[in-house]
């Protein structure tokens, strides 16, 4: 009658282990920010990514079906100082849904300060279907760097 407990611990520790597995299958993905570059709706920015980098963009989604999570962070370093920079998010994988760059269409905003760099911390929704996603980080005509896309929706 010993063989009943030890089966109930053996599928409590299972049932733990597996939560931890599924707890920690967020993935997250990183990308530079470049500046002043061609790009395309399905790749972000087209520069060598060996080129100068003036930040970067990082999204871990969350997995919640159908519609995602995912959270996301832009960090800047060396751009243009005391300016207030907005963060446009574009997706695309079925189609391209890109906002327009124009003040109230951000996902977010953050305030640069004297030493050229700053950050923000934002969430959005990925669109069912869609497979990528890259920011526009901009400042009306005076600095405007892009991320490549990183991976959504996996």
């Amino acid at each position: 009658m010993r063989i009943k407990p030890l089966v109930i611990g053996v599928a409590l520790l299972a049932a733990l282990t597996l939560g931890v597995v599924s707890a920690s299958a967020d993935q997250t993905f990183k990308s530079g920010l470049y500046q002043s570059q061609p790009y395309t709706c399905a790749s972000g920015s087209a520069i060598d990514p060996s080129g100068q980098s003036f930040g970067t963009f990082q999204v871990t989604e969350t997995h919640n079906y159908p519609a995602q999570l995912v959270q996301a962070w832009v960090s800047v370093d060396n751009i243009q100082p005391n300016l207030l920079y907005r963060v446009f998010v574009t997706e695309y994988g079925f189609t391209c849904i890109s906002p327009p760059l124009t003040p109230g269409y951000e996902a977010a905003s953050f305030w640069v300060g004297a030493n050229g760099h700053g950050s923000v911390h934002f969430w959005f929704w990925a669109h069912t279907l869609e497979t990528s996603a890259w920011v526009t980080v901009r400042h009306g005509n005076v600095m405007t760097v892009r991320s490549m896309a990183v991976p959504i929706n996996r």
